[in-house]
């Protein structure tokens, strides 16, 4: 084959791969899961939980709410500046799963009112 052919035939297999990483970037989302389903394996695991707000404590550092479901509790840390939660109120976290003191924990990347 010609160098030209070549240049162009690997020219579009490269844009369309691209294509595909950006779909498929685009298209994934957190696997969502009951609390009792969030295991120590899973840590640096990125997973969407929905549960009510069981607790909110403020720290010096991160808040910490405490999110309940049907199956279990888990507590989730939030570093950025959060919206201002309540008590009972139900919230969907999507965030990386972690370890504190040999317990697990959710770091939230994102978390909203639902």
């Amino acid at each position: 084959m010609e160098e030209s052919t070549l240049f162009k035939i690997s020219l579009i297999f490269s844009v369309i791969g691209i294509l595909v990483i950006i779909f498929l970037a685009g298209s994934l989302e957190a696997k969502e899961l009951a609390i009792s389903e969030l295991k120590s394996s899973m840590v640096d695991q990125e997973v969407k939980i929905t549960g009510s707000i069981f607790s909110i404590r403020k720290t010096t550092g991160p808040i910490i709410l405490t999110i309940k479901d049907e199956s279990g509790i888990i507590p989730v840390v939030l570093f950025d500046n959060a919206p201002n939660f309540n008590k009972n109120e139900k919230v969907e976290v999507i965030g990386d799963v972690s370890e504190f003191n040999n317990q697990l924990q959710l770091t939230a990347k994102t978390i909203k009112t639902i």
